[in-house]
C-alpha cells in the first residue's frame, strides 16, 4: 500500500509587509560593575541620551540584572543590591519610559517577604 501524507493546514495568504505595523525596538548593550547599580545606570544614561521620544521607539530592552550584575558568590553577595518594585530600577525604567514615550523592559534582584510566595521566599529574592 502506498503511505499515508500528512497534508499541513495551507498558509494564508501573508499580507503585504507595507501595511503591517512597525516595532522599533532598541536593546542596549551594557557592560555592568558588579554591585555598583548607580553607577551602571549613570553608564546607561549617557548610553541612551542622544535617543528621544522623537525616535520613535516601542521597546527599550535591557539584559537581565543589568545595573546590579549577574553572578554572585552567595546570597549575602546579593542582599546589597535587592530592591522592591518602587527600588532604583523601577524608577530608572518609568523615568526612561516616559522620555522615550515607550516601554522599558529590564530585570533586577526582587526583595520579597520571605514570608511569602516567590521563587526563593526563604531567602527573601527572587527575580523581577
Amino acid at each position: 500500500p502506498k503511505p499515508k501524507t500528512l497534508h499541513p493546514t495551507p498558509l494564508k495568504s501573508h499580507p503585504d509587509p507595507s501595511t503591517m505595523p512597525r516595532l522599533k525596538v532598541a536593546c542596549l548593550q551594557v557592560s555592568p560593575v558588579h554591585g555598583d547599580p548607580a553607577g551602571n545606570m549613570r553608564d546607561a544614561d549617557a548610553q541612551l541620551a542622544p535617543l528621544s521620544a522623537a525616535d520613535g521607539l516601542n521597546v527599550l530592552l535591557l539584559p537581565e540584572m543589568c545595573f546590579s550584575g549577574y553572578c554572585f558568590d552567595d546570597v549575602a553577595a546579593v542582599r546589597g543590591v535587592l530592591e522592591t518594585g518602587a527600588g532604583a530600577t523601577v524608577a530608572w525604567c518609568q523615568a526612561q519610559a516616559r522620555r522615550l514615550r515607550c516601554t522599558v523592559l529590564c530585570g533586577y534582584p526582587r526583595r520579597v517577604d520571605p514570608s511569602g510566595a516567590g521563587a526563593d521566599a526563604a531567602r527573601g529574592a527572587d527575580a523581577a
